[in-house]
């Protein structure tokens, strides 16, 4: 199996992700983080709906979404409101 103890070759080295988050963490300064952010905003007052889904989600946390099983009428997915 990939993940069993001695496998060489199965998931990934120890310390790999933290080592990448750090290295993006001395990478990337606060004014890069703001220059993407009004990116981001100016893309969803133009129109982009996946630019909007993300600064929407990122501000109010992802919708609570439930699907109903019983298929004999099909599937129908069920969204919340935001809170």
């Amino acid at each position: 199996m990939a993940f069993e103890k001695g496998n060489k070759l199965g998931g990934r080295k120890k310390g790999a992700v933290s080592k990448a988050k750090k290295t993006l963490k001395e990478m990337i300064t606060d004014d890069m983080v703001k220059d993407i952010i009004k990116k981001l905003v100016e893309q969803a007052k133009a129109g982009s709906t996946d630019a909007a889904k993300y600064l929407i989600d990122q501000k109010f946390g992802k919708a609570n979404q439930t699907i109903d099983n019983n298929l004999s009428g099909g599937v129908k997915v069920i969204h919340d409101d935001i809170k």
